[in-house]
């Protein structure tokens, strides 16, 4: 880079920012050229003369933003010692995106050679991510976004076999839906340039989601409550808020007596969390990061992560893969996730929800629509489901200790057997989950989002079958459910439901979900079972 001009610094009206000294407006290479020449600060000699690490460089960009505006300014190392100094002045600031400090042992000769300025980290924000972000901010403000299609499913083949799969919960990384190995990867930059990982980020950048989230009150108030009443646990703890949105479990951490909160978003939302954040007067106690949890660097470790991670099924959007990230990278030992254990439910429903969303494609105003029957049945449905409908008892399919817990473990296959209560027709499959906060707190709390529980925005997900099975109480249904990933999107999830139906009502029968229900087959034959594939996109 040319020291007199500044020159190879790229001027686009992305890069533009408030010289410190005369607050003028000017591209990021003239603000440079502007502080040193005008008001007789040399940027990157001044941390290259005190070999500042990039904490320094953000200390001292900061410190000359309090002090806007001044003609001329003498600055010592000093001045800016104060960690107060950390937190951004302007939100975003290009200033603190230029990497003044690359190498704490640099030499004053080491600049790049190639007339450059190089980009560094900010708020968790690599190089070409903070340019394009930079770039078209306004324009994706201004968009409006359409959130994730949850629903739809793109294909559900029904077949025969003669075996049922093996259950087993492996550490492996092996997709229990294709069988490829399928190591796990923490999200990186490159995810973000991927159309899918932009498009979920977006998704979080506009109010209307953060309102149903909010005004779920079992979710809102599990963390408040287990926060607040367990204030023990946070008093004087250092809490990072991963995903933190309009920072309301931040400022609950805050309430509970917290020493300081970090809060990570990489959604836009976060330039509201921050005048949120300052309106309740928790600015000294609340830094907010933009930025993906795996790139953004924190000034210190933590004692506690709080993250309201969960999706539909639990595991839609994969959130917890950056939890995860987080805990390994900055939770000192002996701190703790909130919430601390994670369980997911399957259990078999009746034909009542069938009737109404499959077989009414039968006689529609006297008009026979039953081609949209297969598509119905192609997609599970996340909804609210009256307790009335469930056939059969809950079944455990995964337990997930959440200070623990290894991406690889989020995909598994688990048998079951279940046992109907009383005679009906076995029509579809209902999965939902619950959250324990624990971790040794007076008050424990749970979450839960069965439909025995006051409906919460993860509603429950409704498995139909393409043709109910009669069934009488105590006929066991047997079978096992598997959860993967989509290769296509990671944050999307997989299902493969393998199943029959033993009928013990019978002497010396079985039943089975075959192209005839009502057929009984002698116990000596060879059972037929159904494989239906899903998938929550």
């Amino acid at each position: 880079m040319d020291e007199d001009t500044f020159e190879g610094w790229e001027e686009d009206e992305g890069t533009a920012t408030p010289c410190p000294g005369c607050k003028k407006v000017m591209s990021v290479g003239d603000c440079l050229k502007c502080l040193r020449d005008t008001h007789g600060v040399d940027l990157i000699a001044f941390c290259a003369q005190h070999h500042l690490d990039m904490y320094g460089g953000i200390k001292l960009v900061n410190y000359l933003r309090s002090k806007t505006p001044f003609e001329a300014l003498d600055v010592s190392v000093d001045d800016f010692a104060d960690d107060k100094y950390l937190h951004p002045v302007i939100p975003d600031d290009p200033l603190m995106c230029i990497d003044l400090c690359p190498d704490e042992d640099w030499e004053e000769d080491a600049l790049p050679e190639d007339g450059s300025v190089p980009l560094a980290t900010c708020e968790g924000t690599e190089e070409d991510e903070f340019k394009k972000i930079l770039e078209d901010k306004q324009k994706q403000q201004q968009q409006a976004s359409d959130t994730p299609n949850t629903t739809t499913t793109t294909s559900t083949t029904t077949s025969t076999t003669t075996t049922t799969t093996t259950a087993t919960s492996t550490s492996k990384s092996k997709s229990p839906i294709t069988g490829k190995e399928e190591p796990p990867k923490n999200f990186t930059k490159d995810d973000v340039d991927d159309e899918n990982e932009q498009a979920y980020f977006d998704s979080y950048s506009y109010s209307a989601i953060h309102i149903e989230m909010i005004r779920d009150s079992s979710r809102t108030t599990s963390y408040r409550n287990y926060m607040l009443e367990n204030a023990s646990l946070f008093k004087d703890k250092v809490v990072l808020d991963v995903g933190c949105g309009t920072g309301i479990l931040s400022m609950f951490a805050a309430q509970a007596g917290a020493k300081h909160v970090y809060g990570v978003d990489n959604a836009a939302i976060i330039d509201k969390a921050r005048v949120i954040v300052s309106e309740n007067g928790f600015g000294d106690k609340i830094s907010l990061f933009r930025g993906l949890m795996e790139e953004v660097n924190l000034p210190e470790n933590v004692d506690i992560i709080v993250s309201e991670w969960m999706g539909y099924l639990l595991l839609y959007e994969s959130m917890f893969d950056s939890v995860i990230y987080a805990r390994d990278k900055w939770l000192n030992k002996g701190g703790i996730v909130v919430p601390d254990v994670a369980t997911m439910y399957v259990c078999g429903v009746d034909d009542t929800r069938w009737k109404e969303d499959v077989a009414v494609w039968d006689n529609v105003y006297g008009l026979s629509m039953g081609t949209m029957k297969e598509e119905v049945v192609k997609q599970p449905a996340v909804t609210v489901v009256d307790k009335e409908i469930v056939l059969t008892q809950p079944f455990m399919m995964k337990e997930f200790d959440l200070n623990t817990a290894r991406i690889s473990e989020f995909e598994f296959t688990s048998d079951f057997t279940m046992t109907c209560k009383r005679t009906s027709n076995f029509a579809g499959f209902l999965t939902y989950f619950d959250c324990l906060f624990d971790n040794g707190g007076d008050v424990p709390v749970v979450l839960g989002t069965g439909p025995e529980n006051i409906p919460t925005h993860w509603r429950q997900v409704l498995f139909h079958l393409p043709k109910p099975a009669p069934v009488n109480a105590g006929d066991l249904v047997e079978g096992s459910i598997s959860i993967g990933r989509l290769e296509t999107n990671k944050r999307h999830i997989s299902i493969a439901l393998i199943y029959k139906i033993k009928r013990v009502g019978g002497i010396g029968k079985e039943s089975t979900n075959s192209e005839n229900n009502d057929e009984l087959c002698e116990k000596e034959k060879d059972v037929e079972e159904t494989v239906l594939y899903f998938e929550l996109a």
